[in-house]
């Protein structure tokens, strides 16, 4: 008779629950001459448990580890389980779903009504991902308009430099980063 290792089966119950309770699914930044954007991917798993569940979620963009910006985005973030099948295509594209400047990310005219031409494509375009998701994935976005966040320091120059990122507090009061 062979002895299962039990030894082992702790490990994973520690990896799981704390280590890989938050994933980042992926994300990016980019900036243009007026704005700067973040996006981040991540998945929650509670496996059931209360205290596992979000508290609360900080959006900080910091410089050389100098917080320079932060800000509560909980209520502004997208669960992909309440997106539309058109809103998930849109996230799978890379796109935004924000609110952001009329000429974000467009260097010219041309651009702008090629942008056009996509966005009436998409509006016809077949309903993907209609099966639910079994467990918590948000999409966060973030446009920041230079010259709104002046008072904060943020220009073009400094945007290359900043790391923006996502703390999320849970109710058993442990936090993970997401970058």
């Amino acid at each position: 008779m062979k002895q299962l290792n039990y030894e082992d089966y702790p490990v994973y119950l520690k990896r799981d629950f704390y280590e890989r309770r938050v994933e980042s699914l992926g994300g990016g930044s980019g900036m243009d001459n007026k704005s700067v954007y973040y996006d981040r991917r991540f998945s929650v798993n509670t496996f059931g448990i209360e205290e596992f569940k979000i508290e609360d979620i900080t959006f900080v963009v910091a410089q050389n580890g100098e917080i320079l910006y932060e800000e509560k985005v909980t209520d502004g973030l997208f669960n992909m389980k309440d997106l539309s099948a058109k809103q998930k295509t849109i996230v799978a594209a890379g796109d935004l779903l924000v609110d952001r400047p009329e000429s974000f990310g467009m260097s010219s005219q041309t651009e702008m009504a090629v942008m056009e031409e996509v966005k009436e494509k998409r509006a016809g375009a077949p309903e993907v991902f209609a099966a639910e998701m079994e467990e918590e994935t948000y999409v966060f976005q973030k446009v920041l308009v230079y010259d709104d966040y002046s008072e904060y320091g943020l220009t073009k120059d400094m945007a290359r430099v900043a790391d923006g990122y996502l703390v999320v507090r849970f109710k058993d009061g442990s936090e993970k980063e997401i970058w």
